[in-house]
């Protein structure tokens, strides 16, 4: 459960970092 979790806590990371960046 966590390795599948820190896949996809990191994309998340990323798009919000993205995001604000964007901003």
């Amino acid at each position: 459960m966590e390795v599948s979790m820190c896949p996809t806590v990191s994309s998340l990371q990323l798009i919000h970092h993205e995001i604000l960046n964007f901003i």
